[in-house]
């Protein structure tokens, strides 16, 4: 089964959804999973990663404003 172990946590279990769709190269599908780990931890131990993250999936896009408001964040 692909099932995250039950130990996980869902925020670890959120940001890792993402995560491994980036490294499917599946981006889009990892922009929204990102932005919907940060609707729902803005403060979490992965937020950082988060905003790092969409900043190179912006710039991917060729968005380089929304690339350097993510590095900020």
């Amino acid at each position: 089964s692909s099932a995250a172990p039950s130990n996980v946590d869902p925020e670890t279990q959120s940001y890792q959804r993402a995560y491994n769709l980036l490294g499917k190269q599946q981006f889009t599908p990892a922009k929204a999973g990102f932005q919907s780990y940060l609707q729902q931890y803005p403060q979490g131990k992965y937020a950082a990663d988060s905003h790092y993250w969409l900043g190179e999936l912006a710039l991917v896009d060729g968005d380089e404003s929304g690339a350097i408001r993510e590095f900020t964040t």
